[in-house]
């Protein structure tokens, strides 16, 4: 997997906690990007609409999904 290294701002649009899989559209996107609960700094079921930073990366099939997930907090 190679990250672009780009910061990303969003919103968690879709999350199935017992998959661990879900969607964050992010601020400058029309599309959601997905993620795997893996790929969360923090070890903790998201919540839909929850804001996070994140980076993207693309796997080796070409697919752009999302890393290094960190909720943030208001």
């Amino acid at each position: 997997m190679t990250e672009t290294g780009e910061i990303f701002y969003g919103n968690v649009e879709f999350y199935d906690p017992y998959k661990s899989f879900g969607f964050i559209l992010a601020d400058n996107k029309t599309k959601g990007t997905f993620f795997h609960g893996t790929y969360c700094r923090e070890k903790v079921h998201l919540e839909e609409g929850e804001r996070v930073k994140f980076e993207e990366a693309v796997d080796k099939q070409g697919r752009t999904m999302a890393v290094n997930i960190r909720r943030l907090w208001n």
